[in-house]
């Protein structure tokens, strides 16, 4: 009886593990889809609306936590509803949600976003810099 229920233990531990590691290889590849398009963004033309400083725009440390989280969700939503139609409106609606948790709404994180994608070493840095706090997170994890 002791048995099964350590072998039971040592199973859920496993799957937890895995699940987590799935989920961290795929906040890695988002994070690194995000780079290369905020790279992109970044290396073309500047518009004048990215580089006229939004009225509404979001403080930096805030609009990390955003991006943050914000990752997070669409993580969390792609494993769950692999299917992209499916996912896709789950994002947007829960993606609404959660600016609202912020006090903010899409239109101010758009604009915000588009302004501090269109400073390349700027956004580098606040991607760098949520990468840290994941992997602070999942040190504390382990």
């Amino acid at each position: 009886m002791e048995k099964k229920l350590f072998q039971i233990k040592k199973e859920c531990v496993y799957f937890s593990i895995v699940k987590m590691n799935t989920i961290i290889k795929f906040l890695f590849q988002a994070l690194s889809v995000l780079c290369v398009t905020s790279s992109i963004q970044s290396c073309s033309t500047k518009s004048e609306f990215s580089e006229i400083k939004p009225k509404n725009l979001i403080e930096e440390e805030k609009m990390k936590k955003i991006m943050s989280e914000m990752m997070l969700l669409e993580t969390a939503i792609q494993i769950k509803y692999p299917d992209a139609i499916t996912s896709k409106k789950t994002i947007q609606i829960s993606g609404i949600k959660l600016l609202k948790s912020f006090d903010e709404d899409s239109l101010s994180y758009r604009q915000s976003f588009d302004y501090y994608t269109s400073d390349k070493e700027q956004m580098q840095e606040m991607y760098k810099e949520i990468l840290e706090e994941y992997n602070i997170s999942l040190s504390k994890l382990n």
